[in-house]
């Protein structure tokens, strides 16, 4: 095509959808102002460690076997193949550059606001409706956690494939076809392979047959909102079953994620058992998170990464909050035949939750910010189109509701700058989340990593005991005290957290490798090769074992194993400075002294700069007469 055609076509796209490209222009620079600043973050101690910056997969970057353990593993209790993907191609691309992670997650999460306006849009015929829907959508400080957090990555990056799936939906439910019907279909399953939260994204299906589609409706013929063929609906509940039927491939995919994640969930031990969580508190806690996120959305204040679960939530609060679930559930059905979008909004609002309200209770949190991503969606088009109408009956209605909209989005915009930047650093975002919670010892423990990895052992020990204080069974906080007691010289002390640690969490790899690490360095070298080898059973990906392995094998003289574990560690992770030093060493003791040689070229081709391979290089070259060049 003509270079002058092609600027005309985009010429008079531009003319015929001025409004919308003004509206997805400003949902963009709406993002920016609230998110530019995480170019300057940096990783935080809550997942990012494991999934990225302690992860000798994920820091190899994109690699065939990288693929195949993406797809394969169920490491950190998850199953999402596709997160992982993006990991390692930020790592090829960005290497160990923490703002360049925020800002992928950033731009996600600008192009998830204007798929957002671009699908309403397409499904309803609105625009400024859908417009202020999508602008609540990328500007709501609740959405903060799932954008500003590296390892929430999972969330704006499956919630892209939802968006998809829609549109893709509307598409094939206006013009069916297979090629329709299997593109939607591609496009959920990515979904699903980046966060298995979406699982009722075929629900949310049956609600766009109610509303916006009218493919489930009392009555004749009608055309479809936003043009297209008109769709015949189906009458009562009858007609339900065929559009059940339609989607029953999406089920099946649904079933299948829930099927490996609960798989994936149990194994890293992080569902509680009923006799942790009683039924009775699950249910308590279900029914008020409801209310808090609502309360959350309209009052998004004090809001922090982890909320402790309460355990004695007030039966009276939780029949209160059942009461308001059930009378704005009848509320909006008695108004559905005049006001669908309140059904479909509420619903989509209830159903999507469901995964996550802790009804299954996994981890010990109450409840999350990021769990209203996608959800508070339905709950925003309630507000849009309810308020539009409402207001829309008097004389200057409109207009009063557009000037309270505007400030209502600039109080958002500055209250999520702020949120955001709470995000900035580890002991920014936990000396802020201990401010705003009580009992919070998973805050103090990781307030506590941050202070030791800053050189505050001190201040690191005070934060381990405030945490167990609070929980004394915290396997976690009892291996990071003995750490950092061991730092403190106080060895008995740090044993002594060690082995309650080692009881409490029996089937923790990160467990069993510290206290192997604790013992070695007590002189139990034989004990803390028993720990090395429960930790590799458990993850025998785990690097770092591989090789701390390897050198307590190294005193006990079992040199041939010792060189072994070794190559295992840098054969998972080339780049791993330590293991490559220490395999030389085993290497020049042997006098093996051309291997040694050729382990450095191999490791200086990895890590080019690293003072102590070069050193370790010319050491060997002056010893043996060789030139010290590194490319013999």
């Amino acid at each position: 095509m003509p270079p002058g055609s092609i600027r005309e076509k985009a010429r008079g796209f531009l003319r015929e959808y001025s409004r919308e490209t003004a509206v997805c222009a400003l949902l963009v620079v709406g993002v920016a102002i609230v998110y530019a600043q995480a170019a300057f973050f940096d990783f935080v101690m809550i997942d990012d460690v494991s999934y990225i910056r302690e992860n000798y997969i994920v820091k190899q970057g994109l690699t065939l076997k990288g693929i195949a353990w993406a797809f394969t593993s169920m490491y950190a209790a998850n199953w999402h193949p596709l997160t992982w993907l993006s990991h390692m191609a930020d790592m090829t691309v960005f290497d160990m550059r923490p703002g360049m992670y925020h800002l992928v997650n950033v731009l996600l999460h600008a192009v998830n606001a204007v798929l957002l306006f671009v699908f309403l849009r397409y499904a309803t015929g609105d625009i400024w409706k859908n417009a202020a829907v999508a602008a609540l959508f990328a500007l709501h400080p609740l959405h903060v956690e799932s954008v500003a957090w590296i390892s929430e990555r999972k969330d704006v990056l499956s919630s892209l494939f939802w968006i998809l799936t829609m549109i893709s939906y509307v598409r094939y439910a206006r013009q069916p076809s297979t090629k329709r019907y299997l593109l939607m279909a591609a496009s959920f399953a990515l979904g699903l392979m980046a966060k298995p939260m979406i699982v009722t994204l075929p629900f949310v299906l049956l609600l766009l047959d109610y509303w916006p589609l009218e493919r489930l409706k009392l009555g004749g013929d009608k055309a479809a909102p936003g043009g297209g063929a008109p769709t015949k609906p189906a009458a009562g509940l009858s007609g339900i079953l065929p559009l059940v039927s339609e989607k029953a491939p999406l089920f099946l995919l649904s079933a299948a994620s829930c099927a490996l994640t609960f798989a994936a969930q149990k194994q890293g031990g992080a569902i509680s058992t009923l006799g942790n969580v009683t039924m009775g508190t699950r249910v308590a806690n279900s029914l008020t998170s409801y209310v808090a996120y609502l309360w959350n959305m309209v009052w998004p204040v004090n809001l922090g990464v982890f909320y402790p679960l309460n355990r004695s939530v007030s039966p009276l609060l939780a029949v209160g909050a059942l009461l308001l679930i059930l009378l704005v559930t009848l509320a909006v059905l008695l108004a559905a035949r005049r006001l669908p979008y309140l059904a479909f909004g509420w619903l989509w609002y209830l159903g999507t939750l469901v995964p996550v309200i802790g009804l299954v209770q996994v981890g010990s949190q109450s409840m999350a910010d990021r769990y209203t991503y996608m959800p508070l969606v339905g709950v925003f088009v309630m507000g849009a189109w309810g308020l539009t109408d409402l207001f829309g009956r008097w004389r200057h209605g409109k207009t009063v509701l557009v000037y309270w909209f505007s400030i209502v989005l600039v109080l958002l915009t500055g209250l999520a700058w702020a949120q955001a930047g709470t995000w900035k650093d580890s002991i920014t975002l936990f000396t802020h989340n201990i401010e705003i919670t009580r009992n919070n010892y998973l805050a103090y423990n990781n307030l506590g990593c941050a202070l030791h990895e800053k050189g505050n052992i001190r201040g690191a020990i005070e934060c381990y005991r405030k945490a167990l204080r609070i929980y004394p069974s915290y396997g976690l906080a009892h291996t990071n005290l003995a750490l950092a007691l061991g730092k403190e010289g106080k060895d008995r002390e740090a044993l002594e957290h060690y082995y309650t640690a080692l009881r409490l969490n029996p089937n923790s790899c990160l467990s069993h490798y510290h206290i192997g690490k604790g013992l070695f360095s007590f002189g139990k070298v034989s004990e803390s090769v028993q720990e090395y080898r429960k930790a590799l059973a458990i993850n025998p990906h785990h690097a770092g074992a591989w090789n701390s392995l390897g050198f307590s094998l190294t005193v006990e003289g079992k040199t041939d194993e010792a060189r072994s574990c070794y190559l295992k560690a840098l054969e998972i992770s080339p780049r791993f400075t330590e293991a490559r030093l220490n395999l030389i060493r085993e290497l020049e003791s042997q006098g093996k002294f051309e291997d040694a040689l050729r382990q450095m070229e191999i490791g200086l081709k990895n890590d080019p700069g690293n003072p102590a391979l070069r050193r370790r290089f010319a050491e060997i070259s002056r010893k043996e007469g060789i030139p010290g060049t590194v490319n013999r």
